[in-house]
């Protein structure tokens, strides 16, 4: 899925000027009238312009390098496909660098040696962290923008999904189903750290909405081995999670809400290998409708968090961070979901930016009778 820009010689032909006068409208620098500049910064949030390589070169000059952070495993479970990268790659405009550092190496330590190695201006971590120490990332000089990083540091420049919100939709579709007993699967790292805070508290949100108890819900924490995710996933749930739902002496759970794909994948395959059928015994959701869920044995029902319009909030970000501005308001991502709303990103601090999502209804959730 590639990502379209509306680049700067689309907003100088609509706009009937010259390039150089949209870079110095949107950059509010001098020669250009008040009500031109107004026309041209309107014109651009319209149409979803993302600076493209002309425009940052115009603003950052070609000596940028800008680093991208990968972590790797024996089955990665990374939210990058190879076309997401070469499209980044392209719309970027600057210099792109990557590291890739194994999930049991320190990442920290990885970007230091990237610094004193070569002139890197901004670093982009997509993903987890795995530093279980965030006062660690003072190390690094040279600022870091996350990108949905659950355990990133609060304190540093963000991409985030709607998380609470979406997994607040997902479980929704369990409850309106009239699923009460439910299973919630999230994930935690070796060092005990669980993930998806927000997007727990999003399954309350909605069960509180339905006024009902949380209780009624088990939440279990499948620690994961980063450097083999699928394996350990698996493991957990085959020795787990199956014997809890083989278990008819307790009350059988109905649905279970998923806080990941790959940890989805994970469940999905070990269901169907017990011989447990989705949704006939159990309805299943999840969350990120990623490029994972393409291989599940059906459509999963799920909150969706387009990697693209991550990737476009990130370009959208790089030249503030690099400019020292903050973000601020709402920009259009120039996508259109499925339900007919346009892809946005709005800034809820000076540093971050909350991207829009929507649902996607797969054939995983049974109605109860």
């Amino acid at each position: 899925m590639g990502i379209h820009q509306t680049n700067i010689q689309d907003i100088a032909k609509i706009c009937h000027v010259s390039t150089a006068t949209v870079s110095r409208a949107l950059n509010h620098k001098p020669g250009v009238s008040n009500s031109l500049r107004s026309e041209i910064i309107a014109t651009a949030k319209k149409y979803g312009y993302l600076p493209d390589n002309h425009a940052r070169a115009m603003r950052m000059g070609s000596s940028t390098n800008v680093c991208l952070v990968v972590r790797t495993g024996q089955d990665v479970a990374h939210l990058l496909t190879m076309q997401d990268f070469e499209m980044f790659q392209q719309t970027l405009g600057m210099r792109l660098s990557t590291i890739y550092v194994p999930y049991d190496s320190d990442v920290i330590g990885a970007m230091v040696s990237e610094e004193n190695r070569t002139s890197v201006s901004l670093f982009i971590i997509i993903g987890w962290t795995l530093v279980s120490d965030s006062r660690r990332f003072a190390q690094v000089r040279q600022p870091i923008l996350f990108v949905s990083s659950d355990d990133a540091p609060a304190d540093y420049a963000a991409i985030v999904g709607d998380d609470r919100f979406g997994s607040e939709q997902a479980a929704n579709a369990l409850l309106e189903a009239g699923h009460r007993r439910m299973l919630v699967l999230t994930e935690e790292n070796s060092a005990g750290l669980s993930y998806f805070k927000e997007r727990i508290d999003g399954v309350k949100d909605a069960f509180r909405h339905h006024d009902l108890s949380f209780g009624s819900a088990t939440i279990f924490s499948v620690p994961i081995d980063y450097r083999s995710y699928k394996a350990s996933a698996e493991r957990f749930v085959s020795r787990t999670i199956i014997p809890y739902l083989e278990d008819v002496s307790g009350v059988q759970p109905t649905a279970i809400a998923v806080m990941s794909d790959f940890l989805a994948a994970a469940l999905v395959h070990e269901l169907y290998e017990r011989g447990f059928h989705v949704p006939e015994q159990l309805s299943v959701t999840s969350f990120g409708g990623w490029d994972i869920a393409n291989y599940f044995p059906q459509p999963i029902t799920s909150w969706v968090q387009p990697i693209p319009d991550l990737l476009r909030a990130t370009l959208h970000a790089v030249p503030l961070l690099l400019s020292k501005t903050d973000f601020s308001g709402t920009i259009a991502l120039g996508s259109m979901h499925p339900n007919g709303i346009e892809g946005s990103a709005r800034a809820t601090s000076s540093t971050r930016f909350v991207v829009s999502g929507f649902m996607r209804k797969g054939r995983t959730v049974r109605a109860l009778a």
